[in-house]
């Protein structure tokens, strides 16, 4: 069976559709932020191996509060693939959006032979084909973790 000059056909069409001109199939590209932090021990060890998982959820059109944050259950297919810990204790999550929104966040990070930390906030992405950042340091059996760029 061949399909090459089918899929030849198929991929032409679509560079076109998504060249000049006022009708296009393709969405702008979304704005980017980009979590990332640290995974320690109350004693600053580092959590090689940790996962952190962050799930995205609508804040309330009422309060501004992230403890009013509504997620999906089960997870969303918004929601970007589980991160892993390095061995220095480090993690970067990428977020998608396609407008300039305010969005809650849900970090939890897990280590299965210490315990879990999470952390709930909103977050304003950036505007689409922008990229931004926040640092989240998480201390797994320690204080709340703090972040830049986020509110509680």
């Amino acid at each position: 069976m061949r399909i090459g000059p089918l899929l030849t056909t198929f991929v032409a069409a679509g560079m076109v559709s998504c060249g000049s001109g006022l009708v296009c199939a393709c969405s702008e590209p979304g704005g980017r932020l980009i979590l990332h932090g640290s995974v320690t021990t109350p004693t600053a060890g580092s959590v090689a191996g940790a996962t952190v998982d962050v799930a995205l959820g609508m804040p309330s059109p009422v309060t501004s509060s992230a403890n009013d944050c509504a997620f999906p259950s089960p997870r969303s297919i918004e929601d970007p693939p589980r991160a892993t810990v390095d061995a220095a204790g480090g993690y970067r999550v990428v977020l998608l959006a396609t407008a300039r929104e305010r969005r809650c966040l849900k970090v939890r990070a897990d280590a299965a032979t210490i315990g879990t930390a999470a952390w709930v906030g909103i977050a304003t992405f950036p505007r689409p084909g922008q990229t931004d950042s926040i640092r989240l340091d998480i201390v797994i059996g320690g204080p709340a973790p703090e972040a830049s760029g986020l509110r509680r």
